[in-house]
């Protein structure tokens, strides 16, 4: 009886050993709450991956909910576990988790655990990290209706193209005769010109041309762009404040395109605050090698259901917009192995935040 007895114990030893091993090896975020009675939820273990990704450290266990966790999120929280005690069996739902450098999207399995008394003692939460699943899904999703777009924008470029080289002809001819005061040509010929840049804007979408990259310093291309909305800021009587960390060194971009994105998001803050509204500008080097500019406004913000819906082709939330500012700058920034987040809520103002990698 001895014998089988250690051997019992031995036993028990390794699995414990088994558990703690895959517990702290484990990809997965795994954490221990612990229920109480006056329904205070307290966090009492969590494994490495979990200390990792959402920044607690191990001398917070212990400390409840509504200690660590920002009031609103808090409360979301809380409402999942009391979703999980009162339905008797695991529930799964999807979190979307503001990081410092990128949002992560988990697939949480909240698992109650009762005592014999068939009362909820603790709850075990599990995640797992569907974020580049998302994208994925996300990207087929867009790519179907910018193959589309692309192929519209293509068509059109070049039935347009044509009628433009004739009158940009006869332009010439009546210049060079002197008919008409020569600086209506001028400005006309100056908004040909644009009218050709915006088509090879388009046409990148059907037919990317090869990019010239070269190192720049992005403060500097947006310090060269902000003198061209102070007219319309000073009109609506708005405030644009920069706030550019002197650490962040220069990157491998196209300098006309990135400017392009940096003023349709700007042009669409402007359009989006009220008269003395406030846009603010913010630049930094990120801990992962990444380069983080946001641009905050305290506008009328989004619903997150349009957020959704950001950067796909033709649709937008002006009322005489066309949606294609957006995606293009979308489309340009994944070429550049950057990515457009968006973060808003109706009243609440807008952040569009541009993440670009650190040239090696």
């Amino acid at each position: 009886m001895t014998g089988e007895h250690e051997n019992e114990k031995l036993s028990i030893t390794r699995r414990a050993e088994n558990f703690h091993l895959i517990f702290n090896n484990v990809s997965d975020l795994i954490c221990l709450i612990e229920v109480g009675k006056d329904e205070m939820y307290r966090w009492v273990d969590a494994n490495p991956a979990y200390l990792r990704v959402t920044g607690l450290s191990e001398k917070q266990m212990g400390k409840t909910v509504q200690e660590i966790l920002p009031e609103k999120e808090a409360a979301f929280v809380q409402q999942k576990y009391r979703e999980a005690i009162d339905a008797g069996k695991p529930i799964r739902y999807e979190e979307t988790v503001e990081m410092p450098d990128f949002l992560l999207i988990v697939e949480v399995t909240m698992i109650p655990i009762f005592n014999e008394e068939k009362e909820c003692t603790h709850l075990l939460g599990v995640a797992h990290d569907i974020t580049e699943l998302r994208k994925k899904e996300e990207m087929l999703r867009k790519t179907d209706r910018l193959t589309i777009a692309g192929n519209l924008a293509a068509g059109i470029a070049h039935e347009v193209r044509n009628p433009l080289t004739v009158l940009r002809g006869f332009i010439q001819l009546w210049k060079n005769e002197k008919e008409l005061n020569p600086a209506y040509f001028d400005v006309m010929t100056s908004e040909i010109h644009r009218i050709e840049s915006i088509i090879d804007e388009f046409l990148m979408l059907s037919s990317p041309k090869k990019m010239n990259f070269q190192k720049k310093q992005l403060a500097d291309l947006l310090q060269d762009l902000l003198p061209l909305f102070e007219a319309q800021a000073v009109v609506k009587n708005v405030i644009i404040t920069t706030d550019f960390s002197p650490d962040v060194p220069p990157i491998e971009c196209v300098e006309n395109q990135m400017k392009q994105v940096f003023v349709n998001i700007l042009k669409n803050a402007l359009e989006a605050v009220a008269e003395g509204g406030r846009i603010q500008i913010e630049m930094k080097k990120t801990k992962n090698h990444f380069i983080a500019i946001r641009f905050k406004d305290d506008g009328y913000g989004i619903s997150g259901e349009k957020i959704r819906m950001l950067g796909e082709p033709y649709y937008t939330t002006k009322e005489k917009g066309t949606g294609l500012g957006l995606m293009v700058s979308y489309n340009i920034i994944e070429n550049h192995k950057g990515r457009i987040q968006v973060q808003s809520e109706p009243g609440q103002g807008t952040v569009f935040e541009i993440v670009l990698p650190i040239s090696p």
